[in-house]
C-alpha cells in the first residue's frame, strides 16, 4: 500500500498546514529536515513542528551530511537527535549526504558513513532511512549498509524494480508540483511502509552495528584482534581498515571492525536493551539457542553490555 507525503525545508518559507490539509487531503506524512553539520538548524524545523503536532499528519525528519570521516558522522548523528528528541517522531530519521560531500573518497568511505550514522539513530530507538538520489546510487558499497532502508530520489514508480538496490521504502518523486498552502513546487514522496511499524526498536538493523567498536579503557588493537579476528597479529588489518598510523587507540574512539576470517562466525556488538535471548531470536530464529551463544563466547552467566562484541555461530 502506497503512503503519501511531502518533504519539507526552510527555503519553503512558512507552510499554511490548514489550507494544504483542506486541499490534499490524501497526504498522511511530512519529513522535515531539520539539522545540518554539527551545528546547523533548519530555520523552519520547530514552526514546523509545533504547527504539525496540531495536525493528524506523521513527522519524520532529516539531516544533512558533512561528516569526513567516521566520528564525524556519529557526532552529526547525535546532534540531529538532540535537536529532534523532543518532537513527536513517528516517522524515519533520514540521512542524506550533502552536495558538498567528497564522494570522490570512494564507495566504501561514503558507505561508512552512512552506516556510522544510522548506527547512532538506531541504537537510539529510532528508524534510520538513508536518502539517496539516483546518481548516489552507484557512489554506495549496499553490502555495507545492507538492512537499512532507502529513500529513493529521481526515480520513476516503473523503475523501481529494475534499480539496483531493492529495500527502498520511500520514493521522493523527481518532478515538483504546486501544492496549496505551500507558497512554490514542493517535493511529493511516497512511503511503501505504513510509520511507525515498530518505530522504536532496533528491528532489523541489528545486524549492520557489528561493524563499529567503541574503544573501552583496556582495549588495545592487539586484544581486540585476538578476540575478533583469532590472532592478535593482525591487529595492523585494523589499522589498515582505519587509516591508522600508530597502533594506539584510545577510550570513547570509535573504529570500525573487519569481517571474522571464520566464516561459519558473524560477530555483533551488543546495544543497550540488548539480551541474549532477543539476539538468538533475531540471529539463530529461536531465543532458547542463547546457550550456543554463551558457549561459543566462553560465557559463565547470561550477562552482557553494551559495546560488547559477541561472536554468533552459524543459523
Amino acid at each position: 500500500m502506497e503512503h503519501f507525503g511531502i518533504d519539507i525545508s526552510e527555503k519553503y518559507g512558512k507552510i499554511d498546514w490548514q489550507t494544504l490539509l483542506n486541499n490534499n487531503d490524501n497526504l498522511e506524512f511530512v519529513m522535515l529536515r531539520a539539522t545540518y553539520g554539527l551545528s546547523g538548524i533548519d530555520g523552519q524545523f520547530f514552526e514546523n513542528t509545533s504547527n504539525l503536532s496540531k495536525t493528524n499528519l506523521k513527522i519524520g525528519a532529516y539531516h544533512e551530511c558533512f561528516a569526513q570521516s567516521i566520528q564525524e558522522a556519529i557526532n552529526e548523528a547525535k546532534y540531529f537527535l538532540k535537536v529532534v528528541k523532543s518532537q513527536k517522531i513517528s516517522y524515519p530519521l533520514a540521512v542524506k549526504i550533502s552536495n558538498e560531500f567528497d564522494i570522490e573518497m570512494g564507495k566504501d568511505f561514503t558507505s561508512d558513513i552512512l552506516a556510522a550514522f544510522c548506527n547512532v539513530i538506531s541504537e537510539n530507538n529510532y528508524t534510520p532511512l538513508i536518502y539517496l538520489s539516483k546518481n548516489m546510487f552507484e557512489h554506495v558499497n549496499f553490502e555495507k549498509i545492507k538492512g537499512i532502508k532507502i529513500w529513493a530520489c529521481g526515480v520513476s514508480n516503473q523503475l523501481l524494480d529494475i534499480f539496483p538496490y531493492n529495500n527502498i521504502a520511500m520514493l521522493r518523486f523527481f518532478d515538483y508540483k504546486k501544492i496549496a498552502g505551500i507558497n512554490q513546487k514542493a517535493n511529493l514522496d511516497i512511503s511503501y511502509i505504513d510509520y511507525p511499524i515498530n518505530n522504536f526498536s532496533k528491528g532489523d538493523n541489528m545486524a549492520e552495528a557489528d561493524n563499529f567498536y567503541t574503544v573501552k579503557s583496556g582495549d588495545t588493537l592487539q586484544n581486540l584482534a585476538e578476540k575478533i579476528l583469532g590472532n592478535s597479529a593482525d591487529y595492523k588489518k585494523i589499522m589498515e581498515l582505519n587509516n591508522l598510523t600508530k597502533a594506539i587507540i584510545y577510550p570513547g574512539q570509535t573504529i570500525r571492525i573487519p569481517s571474522g576470517n571464520n566464516q561459519e562466525i558473524t560477530f555483533y556488538r551488543v546495544k543497550p536493551g540488548d539480551t541474549l535471548w532477543r539476539i538468538s531470536t533475531n540471529f539463530l530464529g529461536y531465543g532458547p539457542r542463547y546457550n550456543e551463544i554463551m558457549a561459543i563466547n566462553n560465557l559463565s552467566t547470561d550477562m552482557i553490555y553494551p559495546g560488547q562484541i559477541l561472536k554468533i555461530p552459524k543459523k
